[in-house]
């Protein structure tokens, strides 16, 4: 007589396969296998015909999940939250920039009505335009590009008070309009 399946001979589906490559590839990713022992290990993940199989091959590794999981979705989060934070301290810190009453080039040179002292603004840098009560931004075809809230501007670009404006690599932030 033919003993039944148990849940450790069934054969293992390709899903519990590619989860078993998986914590192969992490224990390689950790150094605990060699380069020679993880893929002798992927080759029998792939020719394994029961799950206690599978579960030979991963049986000297670390178990998933628990406190080690956790920690790894902490630290990510922390990361992310550190970016936004940084971000955040940037952007409170950016200098401000009032918009301005008549049309205004922003460069290196003196001719310009708005001149920033840095190598990365090229000398004729932007243009600002107001027209019918509006604020438009336009790149005077500078070598290291003019952002409007991190877009590149390609075209006239509307601009308005909080937009952030970046010319080169100097950042500010657009304030009210300068009273007459």
């Amino acid at each position: 007589m033919v003993d039944p399946p148990t849940p450790t001979t069934y054969r293992p589906s390709a899903h519990e396969r590619e989860r078993t490559v998986s914590r192969l590839r992490a224990g390689l990713d950790q150094e605990r296998l060699s380069l020679d022992t993880y893929a002798d290990r992927v080759e029998g993940a792939f020719g394994a015909s029961s799950r206690a199989e599978l579960a030979e091959l991963v049986a000297d590794l670390p178990a998933r999940g628990g406190v080690g999981r956790v920690l790894q979705r902490l630290a990510a989060g922390l990361s992310g939250l550190g970016t936004r934070i940084e971000r955040g301290w940037a952007e409170a810190r950016a200098p401000r920039m009032a918009l301005p009453r008549r049309a205004i080039t922003i460069g290196r040179s003196r001719e310009c009505e708005c001149v920033v002292s840095d190598m990365t603004v090229s000398r004729r840098h932007a243009r600002i335009d107001l027209r019918d009560g509006r604020w438009f931004v336009s790149d005077l075809r500078s070598a290291n590009g003019t952002l409007v809230n991190g877009w590149r501007v390609v075209d006239e670009v509307a601009l308005r008070q909080g937009d952030r404006l970046t010319v080169g690599a100097i950042t500010y932030r657009m304030g009210p309009p300068v009273q007459s």
